[in-house]
């Protein structure tokens, strides 16, 4: 008899993930030789996690005709204008985007995680070409890259009309598919078909990357985000090259993500979809890797927040002009509160409410990097709900190290931004369960608090801010 799972949250999710490494021989889980239980994984982690978050959606991929339209321009502008540019014939390292993490600094787009690598490989006198896969045209840009999106389509495209054989080694996969559908009765699975699907286009990027790689000779590459399934053929073409690959940490790890932690049934060898080394902000996120890494290929290392260094270290011209802004932005509001949004959850009411209730503080709204198209339709709901104090453009692309300091109190879901408004002794008021799971930690020290009443939260921030 099919029974309804009650609630879990994020570490529950994670409990339940260990218990199937202790039951299914996952890490013996392959098709084609590529390991299909990351992918697995991380997938059933975000299948129950949206299930049961009220306020979580994945992002829609579904695109109006102006939009496509709109983007095979950029891509192809893009690829054209990167082109053009000299390359050289070796690079000591290949630096792989998420197509997302950039911010306009001094009047160009910066990556804030592969510009920084970059920089710091430059002072090593090391030599690093980015590989670009972002989707709008970003340019005038600080440094040399090579824009392979458009590349990357026509490759994916071309192998996936010629059929690739598959030889699929999982056994007990079907009994996990039935163990799913029986706790789990009201989502719908297909463990297989999905693991066939993203191995296909796994074995198709590695193809790819690995055409890169001998072109460019690397003795190492960095990825930014390698659980997205095309990067996943990134980790593998190192894997099958020998050439050590490093994922940059973007955001929160912890505990409670898939991605980084409890991996207790790992391949003597190590999963091949996964990166060998994973460069940290602090050293709390290298031991949670470390504690399932130790004695496997895989290790964890404290690279710091570069971004953050070179901000603080750096007066630019981003933070004067940022500085004018918000000196000349005139508001009569004493507090200046910033929201964090993230991605699958576009504008919660919590935070609408939150906005309708404190019409003394002026919000600086940061959009995500993934939802920052919906930037029209939020600024429309704010002016249908009668919300006018707030500032969305600046705040959304202006470097968030630089908005840090001009902020009284900051306030979220779950965004990792709580980890740096800590930084900047600024108070955090996270209003999701998942939040107050990953930020205990910020908790405890009083520097943050959970809350879902509004006025308590409301009221709660203000002593915060006045003892700050």
């Amino acid at each position: 008899m099919e029974t309804c799972a009650p609630k879990m949250n994020v570490f529950q999710i994670m409990s339940y993930l260990s218990s199937i490494e202790k039951e299914f021989d996952v890490h013996d889980w392959a098709i084609n030789n590529i390991h299909i239980w990351p992918s697995l994984k991380i997938h059933i982690y975000y299948k129950i996690f949206e299930h049961y978050d009220e306020h979580f959606n994945f992002p829609s991929s579904a695109q109006s005709p102006f939009q496509k339209i709109k983007e095979i321009f950029n891509v192809s502008l893009s690829f054209i204008h990167s082109s053009l540019s000299k390359k050289q014939k070796h690079y000591d390292a290949l630096i792989l985007d998420n197509g997302l993490s950039y911010d306009t600094l001094n009047g160009k787009w910066f990556g804030k995680f592969t510009d920084t690598i970059k920089e710091k490989l430059d002072r090593e006198d090391t030599s690093s070409l980015t590989l670009s896969t972002n989707k709008e045209f970003l340019f005038p840009r600080h440094y040399t890259h090579y824009h392979i999106l458009l590349q990357r389509k026509l490759h994916l495209i071309k192998n996936k009309i010629t059929p690739i054989s598959q030889t699929i080694a999982a056994d007990g996969i079907e009994n996990l598919q039935t163990r799913l559908e029986t706790k789990f009765s009201e989502i719908e699975w297909n463990l297989l078909p999905l693991a066939k699907s993203n191995t296909l286009i796994i074995e198709i990027c590695s193809a790819y990357y690995k055409k890169l790689i001998r072109k460019f000779t690397p003795d190492k590459c960095y990825v930014i985000n390698y659980y997205s399934t095309m990067n996943a053929g990134f980790c593998k073409a190192c894997w099958d090259l020998s050439i050590p690959l490093h994922e940059i940490q973007h955001g929160v790890q912890g505990y409670g993500h898939a991605a980084y932690s409890n991996w207790n049934n790992v391949p003597e060898s190590g999963f091949n979809t996964l990166p060998q080394h994973f460069a940290c902000c602090q050293q709390a996120d290298v031991d949670v890797i470390q504690e399932w890494a130790d004695e496997t290929p895989h290790s964890a290392y404290i690279l710091g927040n570069l971004y953050l260094e070179k901000l603080q270290n750096n007066k630019t011209q981003s933070h004067l002009n940022f500085e004018n802004f918000f000196q000349h932005i005139n508001t009569p509001h004493s507090k200046n509160y910033l929201i964090t949004l993230q991605t699958g959850m576009s504008l919660p009411q919590p935070i609408i409410d939150i906005l309708k209730n404190c019409p003394n503080v002026f919000f600086w709204i940061r959009m995500h990097p993934t939802n920052i198209c919906d930037m029209p339709k939020i600024i429309q709901k704010l002016k249908e709900q009668n919300i006018h104090n707030y500032n969305i453009e600046e705040s959304s692309l202006t470097p968030l190290y630089i908005i840090m300091p001009f902020m009284n109190a900051h306030i979220t879901m779950n965004s990792s931004t709580v980890i740096e408004a800590a930084y900047f002794k600024i108070p955090s008021w996270i209003l999701d369960v998942t939040g107050a799971l990953y930020y205990q930690e910020y908790i405890d020290q009083e520097i943050a608090f959970y809350e879902t009443n509004i006025d308590t939260g409301i009221d709660n921030l203000a002593k915060l801010c006045s003892i700050a």
